[in-house]
């Protein structure tokens, strides 16, 4: 079992069952093995493309501000997802998130939104961020649904942004904002273990 790691700030990088990892280059074949299987190929950021292992490396850390596996709190330390920031605007106080899933069923399920919420509270402590932006295709959309409304907005719509199955589909440019996120997240926090 990982204790629970706490930044100087209070920012857990822990949840109930899950830890956020900072990633390593002995990471990268594994991430890379994930990102391009069959499973993650067409659905995640290289969109059917494959990239050499050197270009991968290098495609890993471009314009990311932080990123973290998300890792299974128990003897086995299965990688259950991955996380991300990047194009953030300090500034301006906005950035855009990446998430994905590696472990299936309903416990890879509970296991990744315990990673995420950790990740998302971890990002709003350590960065003036304002609201985060995420971008979902619209095969994706059901499954944040139940979200919109209470937590996330639809900010905009990129039409026949993405082709994917023989179709061009819709993106969904989604957002949460700081304000939204605190009152949410306190609703859960002590559920969650969060720091």
């Amino acid at each position: 079992m990982t204790d629970n790691v706490t930044t100087e700030i209070g920012a857990s990088l822990t949840a109930r069952g899950v830890v956020l990892q900072p990633i390593t280059e002995s990471d990268y074949p594994g991430l890379r093995r994930l990102e391009l299987g069959e499973r993650m190929l067409h659905h995640w950021r290289f969109g059917g493309h494959t990239p050499s292992p050197e270009r991968y490396a290098q495609i890993l850390w471009d314009g990311v501000y932080s990123q973290y596996i998300i890792v299974e709190r128990s003897e086995q330390a299965r990688p259950v997802g991955f996380v991300m920031l990047y194009d953030v605007d300090l500034v301006h106080g906005w950035g855009y998130l990446g998430a994905a899933r590696f472990m299936d069923g309903v416990m890879g399920s509970a296991l990744f939104i315990e990673g995420f919420a950790a990740f998302l509270d971890l990002s709003f402590k350590l960065a003036p961020l304002r609201k985060v932006y995420f971008e979902v295709p619209e095969y994706n959309l059901d499954t944040f649904q139940s979200a919109i409304g209470p937590l996330l907005e639809v900010e905009g719509v990129l039409r026949e942004h993405r082709f994917f199955a023989s179709q061009l589909w819709d993106v969904h440019v989604l957002a949460i904002r700081r304000d939204n996120w605190e009152e949410y997240i306190e609703r859960f926090r002590e559920r969650m273990e969060l720091g």
